[in-house]
């Protein structure tokens, strides 16, 4: 009797075939892994230098103590100009808050501008007469930003 080519005699031993041929193709190639000599890497001397890797923080650490003094001196030169300097000049004391706030180093002045924007809650009624639009805006916005209840028809 021919045989059928999808037989199920023929499959059976195509695949008991294919399962040796698999298997020893598996061994093989575990042989030739330990086989196989990995080369090292050659790489390319690094443009950096071993700067990074023998890092000495004692420099930084200077350097930062030294920016920390200049951080120090600029606030304080800051808290002058704005809170004791301009005190009487509120337009320029109002530029300088908003420049401050907008900056987003407020932070740093906290107690100084609430005592800054107290003073001229207190007394914005005698410094409304320039009628400086721009001025009362930002002094309205200021105000009312740090919790102060301020009537807009104080302003007008």
């Amino acid at each position: 009797m021919p045989t059928r080519c999808f037989g199920h005699s023929t499959i059976k031993k195509n695949m008991q075939t294919m399962s040796v041929q698999v298997g020893s193709s598996a061994e093989s190639q575990n042989a030739r892994a330990d086989e196989i000599a990995r080369r090292t890497a050659n790489f390319h001397p690094s443009i950096w230098g071993d700067q990074f890797i023998n890092y000495d923080d004692s420099q930084d650490i200077i350097t930062h103590a030294h920016k920390k003094g200049q951080v120090d001196e600029l606030k304080e030169v800051v808290r002058r100009e704005v809170f004791t300097t301009s005190a009487g000049d509120l337009s320029h004391q109002l530029n300088l808050i908003d420049a401050i706030q907008r900056l987003s180093v407020a932070y740093h002045f906290e107690r100084e501008i609430e005592e800054a924007l107290e003073r001229m809650h207190t007394t914005f009624h005698e410094h409304d007469s320039d009628g400086d639009l721009y001025n009362v805006a930002l002094c309205f916005r200021l105000l009312r930003q740090h919790g102060h209840n301020v009537s807009c028809g104080r302003f007008i």
